[in-house]
C-alpha cells in the first residue's frame, strides 16, 4: 500500500507547485514579502501536513490492528479460578 500512496502524494504536491502565478522567478521588489502575502502559498504546507496526518493515522491504525489481531489469537495465560 505504501508504494502506491508515495506516487500520489508526489503527484499531488508536483500539481500544487505547478499552479504558479505572476511574481514566482522574478526577484524584484517583492522578493520574501510576495511568498508572505500570497495565500496560494499557504496551500503547499497543508497539503503536506495533512498528507502526513493521513500516513500517520493510517500506520498508526494498521499497528493497532495488527497488536489487536496478536493478542487475540494468544492464548489465555491466566490462571483458572
Amino acid at each position: 500500500m505504501f508504494a502506491r500512496v508515495v506516487p500520489v502524494l508526489v503527484m499531488l504536491l508536483v500539481a500544487a507547485s505547478a499552479a504558479a502565478h505572476p511574481g514566482h522567478g522574478d526577484p524584484g521588489a517583492r522578493g520574501v514579502l510576495h511568498y508572505l502575502s500570497e495565500p496560494i502559498h499557504l496551500s503547499e504546507p497543508i497539503y503536506v501536513l495533512g498528507a502526513l496526518a493521513v500516513a500517520f493515522a493510517v500506520i498508526s491504525g494498521a499497528g493497532m490492528l495488527r497488536r489487536r489481531r496478536a493478542a487475540e489469537s494468544k492464548p489465555d495465560r491466566r490462571a483458572p479460578r
